[in-house]
């Protein structure tokens, strides 16, 4: 099983290429692991996995999803409108709600995946790092409310009459 361990660069000679951190390794083998899977991050979650899935299967796809991740927000936080317009588009696809939540779930593991180089497993390093994590955890926790939100006004008639407040 591969190991995807990588260790962040540090102490290495003038001139040797260091071990690549987390963070650059997922960036650089996105493309490898999407071609090898077949999958993009938006089916992930849908993915039927008819037999217990190995644990390199469970690697690569969250190898794959952090990388998507990474290069899709970069330091960025989603915004209103992005988690709008997830819920909509769900609903619209007739997609069960817990899709909609496991999507945010796999999102933020991805996320924790991307932030998770030596600094932040140590505790030892960059603030910054840290305080953008626990903003990602706060901006998420209200972009899952927002998604939510508008994933049960997208189409709030559903079979009602316009003027029906049941």
């Amino acid at each position: 099983m591969p190991d995807f361990r990588i260790s962040a660069r540090k102490g290495t000679p003038e001139g040797q290429p260091g071990p690549l951190s987390l963070v650059e390794t997922l960036i650089h083998r996105a493309d490898d692991i999407a071609n090898r899977y077949k999958l993009v991050a938006s089916n992930i979650p849908y993915r039927n996995l008819r037999e217990r899935p190995l644990d390199e299967d469970v690697s690569s796809l969250s190898a794959h999803l952090a990388a998507a991740t990474w290069k899709r927000i970069g330091d960025e936080v989603p915004s209103y409108a992005f988690a709008e317009n997830v819920g909509r588009r769900y609903r619209d696809a007739g997609k069960p709600v817990g899709s909609l939540l496991l999507h945010w779930h796999v999102f933020r593991r991805a996320i924790h995946l991307v932030l998770a180089d030596e600094s932040i497993r140590t505790g030892v390093g960059d603030e910054d790092k840290l305080r953008q994590a626990t903003l990602m955890n706060y901006t998420l926790d209200w972009a899952t409310e927002a998604s939510l939100v508008s994933y049960v006004i997208a189409n709030p008639t559903d079979g009602q009459s316009p003027g029906s407040n049941d």
